[in-house]
């Protein structure tokens, strides 16, 4: 599929998810994958258990084949339906990584191989993007396997520093924050877009949980000497 055409079935995003439910997950997953584009991550919900159109079963193919990893909500009602351990061999046929979260139902079959997340469906939704719901801190969960994954890991920083860019408060500054220590490299191009996005959003240059860190991230990964210079400007001191 050219790159466009990949663009229109996903959307924006560093990472494309695919995440895979059941019928009585739809809610769930919903709210998933709006928590996971927060972090700019490209997310496609499949059909969840209905039988799709021929036009919606052609999309999911597309998206089965170009995913670049796979969310599998294990609820008590997952292996009930037709598709679900269809969409999970597309994936460990084509080596890309698996996320079991564990909603009721264990990992079963090749999915046990994999670490799981546990989950829960019962929690406040957050009307902030980042909060305490338990879609909110799943989708945080699947984002940091990401940085930490080995096939995934240099894309998720890509989608870390375009969710710093795009952030639109101090709170949801501090939240990023927190996802520093699992970013271990980065290229000279990422360097130079995370001090931009620094330099560029108030909403980050302010937001103290960023500041506390991102000089010491810098020099840890890069050995580049960085301050925060008059103006609230990061700047490379050697």
């Amino acid at each position: 599929m050219m790159e466009n055409d990949l663009e229109r079935l996903w959307g924006r995003g560093s990472i494309r998810a695919f995440i895979s439910h059941g019928s009585d997950d739809k809610k769930f997953a919903s709210e998933l994958a709006s928590y996971l584009r927060g972090y700019r991550i490209a997310v496609f919900v499949a059909h969840g258990g209905i039988e799709p159109m021929p036009e919606r079963e052609d999309e999911m193919e597309r998206a089965l084949f170009s995913m670049d990893l796979l969310v599998a909500l294990l609820t008590p009602e997952f292996s009930a339906s037709n598709w679900t351990d269809q969409e999970i061999g597309i994936a460990i046929g084509r080596s890309v990584p698996v996320v079991p979260i564990c909603l009721g139902k264990n990992p079963y079959g090749f999915l046990d191989k994999y670490q799981a997340i546990h989950g829960q469906v019962d929690r406040p939704f957050a009307a902030d993007g980042y909060g305490s719901s338990g879609a909110s801190e799943t989708a945080g969960a699947i984002f940091r396997f990401a940085l930490g994954s080995e096939n995934l890991g240099e894309r998720a920083v890509d989608a870390y520093i375009a969710a710093l860019r795009s952030s639109g408060s101090f709170n949801g500054s501090n939240y990023l924050a927190g996802y520093m220590e699992r970013i271990t490299a980065l290229s000279p191009e990422q360097e130079k877009a995370l001090v931009d996005a620094f330099n560029a959003n108030s909403q980050v240059a302010y937001a103290w949980g960023i500041r506390s860190r991102i000089t010491s991230l810098l020099r840890s990964v890069t050995g580049n000497t960085y301050g925060i210079a008059e103006g609230h400007q990061l700047r490379k001191l050697s």
